[in-house]
């Protein structure tokens, strides 16, 4: 196999907070209402066997890991109707989930009064080292090389020659596309539904934080989300403050009024947020497909072009088991595990 890397774009798994989720960032109701419920589930359950998947691999390769929990903690009306209609759809198809008020919780100590109660998705949430990870991937490599790819076309065989920027070439058999945020670029059908958008997170240091390690949260609809670590938390969120929310953005950028807002949102939070230092802030740049559904299957049109994108903040999970999926096409010709409706083909039309 030939593992063919973008330097640049591969630092960005690497600049991740670690956190590692089960299920969507999004709450469950989320997709049921625009897909329905049973795919909402086998959505659900992809994401869950990517997490449980990474798990494993992580005890088998001694990639230091800690899991725990996945809360989402609730802080309006709105965001509480919406759990209670998410609970009830997840238990109904049989995915763990419940919800309890915040004086009710026993995961941690020190709810304030903005949260009014715990939606806890099962223990499908933990830290990850992603450099031990990402370093454990790569011995797996047979070849690898670290250099742009310029473009690809079909030749006279039906292979394809893959031309790279420094002026070489290679023929291959299969194509894979993954992440990368100039998809748009080789398969131009595409261009328009692949969206990038900025992101970031900041590590802080909280003192007094002695519990909870491997706890993975989010709030106020996904749009804070943290993870919890000893005397420390990784958090990040708060696109509502970049303009146009940072979708379209070409490059990950840091905005010190985003870490700083989160900051305050956190002593908002937790009680023991009080007194905290500020690290280190790290941009991001993701993917979301228009219809907010990840991007994983053969290409239409492209018989040997297979694409694994648009994770949507949930790219440790989805992509591990996407790279499963895509193995078993490969070699198989099938995958089970692979819902037909993340085929690039639903976007056929654009």
């Amino acid at each position: 196999m030939i593992t063919v890397s973008h330097p640049r774009r591969a630092a960005y798994s690497q600049s991740s907070a670690g956190l590692l989720a089960g299920g969507m960032a999004d709450n469950f109701s989320r997709f049921s209402h625009a897909h329905g419920l049973d795919f909402a589930k086998e959505l659900w359950t992809f994401a869950n066997r990517g997490f449980d998947d990474v798990v494993t691999f992580a005890k088998e390769h001694k990639v230091p890991f800690v899991q725990n929990r996945r809360l989402r903690l609730i802080v309006s009306e709105a965001e509480n109707r919406e759990a209670e209609i998410a609970v009830d759809q997840m238990n109904k198809v049989g995915l763990s989930g419940k919800l309890v008020k915040a004086s009710q919780s026993t995961f941690f100590h020190g709810l304030s009064s903005r949260v009014l109660s715990v939606q806890d998705d099962g223990e499908k949430g933990a830290w990850i080292d992603t450099e031990a990870l990402t370093g454990a991937l790569r011995t797996a490599d047979a070849f690898r090389m670290e250099k742009p790819l310029h473009s690809f076309a079909k030749g006279s065989d039906g292979k394809l020659d893959l031309e790279f920027s420094d002026g070489s070439s290679i023929r291959s058999e299969i194509l894979v596309l993954a992440c990368h945020d100039h998809i748009g670029h080789f398969l131009p059908q595409l261009s328009d539904a692949l969206v990038t958008f900025a992101d970031q997170w900041s590590e802080v240091e909280v003192p007094q934080l002695d519990e909870g390690a491997g706890i993975v949260f989010s709030a106020n609809h996904g749009h804070e989300w943290g993870l919890l670590l000893p005397h420390k938390i990784h958090v990040g969120g708060g696109r509502y403050m970049r303009k146009l929310a940072g979708i379209g953005a070409l490059e990950p950028q840091e905005i010190p009024e985003i870490a700083k807002h989160l900051r305050e949102q956190l002593s908002k939070t937790f009680d023991w947020a009080q007194n905290t230092e500020l690290k280190k802030t790290t941009p991001l740049l993701d993917i979301w497909p228009c219809d907010e559904l990840p991007v994983i299957g053969p290409m239409f049109g492209e018989s040997r072009v297979f694409l694994a994108t648009g994770y949507m903040s949930s790219g440790l999970s989805l992509g591990f088991e996407a790279g499963r999926c895509l193995s078993e096409l490969i070699l198989k010709g099938k995958s089970e595990r692979l819902p037909r409706r993340l085929y690039p083909e639903r976007l056929r039309s654009l």
